[in-house]
């Protein structure tokens, strides 16, 4: 995956990481609006995703974007990179290989 320069913007794509969110079972729409446009900018090429743009794309406050997060990573499907930067999980990354995988047989 190739990193975006500094003036390139990155566009969500629905692609696998995107779909493996859209089919998991979770409590609360936020929670899987906001995990689903993080998966959507890592299948468009950018890995970490901070709390202004996911506040900025879902058009909510910066701190109701922090805090939704936040639970997202008590679930263990995101991981905190700095106090505003967060990026899926190892694990998460880890179940769509394998789906994909399967997917391919």
């Amino acid at each position: 995956m190739t990193a975006p320069t500094t003036n390139e913007a990155v566009r969500p794509v629905a692609g696998a990481h995107f779909r493996h969110v859209a089919a998991i079972q979770m409590e609360g729409s936020k929670r899987k609006r906001a995990l689903a446009l993080i998966a959507a900018f890592r299948d468009g090429g950018q890995e970490i995703v901070t709390t202004g743009e996911l506040a900025n794309r879902l058009g909510w406050h910066r701190a109701q974007a922090h805090s939704i997060a936040s639970r997202l990573r008590a679930d263990g499907y995101l991981e905190r990179v700095s106090p505003r930067r967060w990026r899926l999980s190892q694990q998460l990354l880890a179940d769509v290989e394998i789906t994909r995988q399967a997917a391919n047989r």
